[in-house]
């Protein structure tokens, strides 16, 4: 029963893929949103963050398959013979003609960003009692137990070996708390 319910949540189109999809296009717009507030205030992290929320934009719509599915459109030949799932997206292609899975590139990706700037910038912090301030580019060190879970997810692909689906799912909160941290200390350090 346990493994039916898991598989039914986890599928292709189900509630986590669509979840996924949703935060994903919410972190993009919440980027595009705090880009425009902070474009006065630091011209690098209005860049850091418009390109942030262009790449979430672009991963929204590949977890989407650029709404083949939504418009009931049929994959070119050209997605047919060069993606594994036979869909129209980036990812499956890279995967299929490299002979990499997407998902170990999004767990080192995950590790590096998510977990790794974050202790650096930590123990950076704390180290001879020099002030050090987190740039806004890198995620708080209260996240990276949250990126390590949707790592592990990625990894271990359980349950039911659907863990890869609830990874994104995992992944796209982490960045949704990120950028909800980011706007609530902007807002702090506003006069």
């Amino acid at each position: 029963m346990y493994r039916d319910w898991t598989l039914s949540l986890t599928s292709e189109d189900r509630l986590i893929e669509q979840s996924t999809a949703i935060c994903l296009f919410i972190v993009s717009i919440v980027a595009f949103v705090f880009a425009r507030h902070i474009r006065q205030r630091s011209r690098t992290h209005y860049l850091f963050f418009l390109a942030f929320g262009a790449a979430f934009a672009l991963f929204g719509l590949e977890e989407i398959s650029w709404g083949q599915r939504i418009m009931d459109i049929d994959a070119p030949e050209f997605f047919l013979r060069n993606s594994d799932q036979s869909e129209i997206n980036i990812h499956n292609v890279l995967q299929q003609q490299s002979g990499v899975p997407t998902r170990h590139v999004a767990i080192w990706c995950l590790l590096v960003y998510g977990v790794c700037l974050p202790l650096i910038a930590f123990i950076r912090r704390g180290r001879g009692g020099e002030v050090f301030t987190r740039p806004c580019f890198v995620p708080p060190v209260i996240l990276v137990g949250d990126f390590l879970i949707a790592c592990c997810f990625l990894y271990f692909d359980r349950p039911a070996g659907r863990g890869e689906e609830l990874g994104e799912f995992f992944a796209s909160l982490c960045f949704l708390f990120f950028l909800v941290l980011e706007w609530l200390k902007h807002k702090e350090s506003q006069p």
